[in-house]
């Protein structure tokens, strides 16, 4: 009815329907604009199922990947907490970014998961010298503000 995707892509643009464009990226394999439209509406965490699941990697430039498995693992850890809801889509992702060359920031970010648990001992300090990776430190810091935790060093 819209005629060439083309159209169908400016209409959906036009009338910002996200879903139907999504869909139309999916099903004609365009991975890159698939990529692009949910960095754009700030669907993050599918953004990283897309670099990961369809292997991007060339044309994805390896610190966005980076910045967004980061912002990924912060939507996780609030998500850990109960803050936001989990999304089962979230389940496979750590695995695939491991399998992906992401190993080392997949391992990173279990720091804060741990850190987290040791806030119910009123006795235990929270240190964040573990932290190799400044991105991981400075999210755990602005998360649990200074009063909890000594972010220098």
């Amino acid at each position: 009815m819209l005629g060439s995707d083309a159209k169908k892509i400016e209409f959906f643009k036009e009338f910002e329907m996200w879903d139907q464009l999504r869909a139309l990226y999916d099903s004609k394999s365009r991975w890159f604009e698939l990529f692009a439209l949910l960095m754009d509406i700030g669907e993050l965490p599918a953004a990283l199922n897309t670099i990961l699941v369809h292997r991007i990697f060339k044309v994805v430039e390896k610190p966005t990947v980076e910045k967004v498995f980061h912002y990924t693992m912060a939507e996780f850890f609030y998500a850990w907490l109960g803050v936001i809801q989990k999304n089962p889509e979230w389940d496979n992702l750590l695995n695939e970014a491991r399998s992906a060359g992401l190993g080392k920031l997949a391992d990173e970010w279990k720091t804060p998961f741990n850190l987290m648990e040791s806030f119910d001992d009123p006795n235990n300090t929270v240190t964040v010298k573990a932290f190799e990776m400044a991105e991981v430190k400075d999210f755990f810091c602005l998360f649990v503000r200074g009063d909890y935790c000594n972010c220098v060093g």
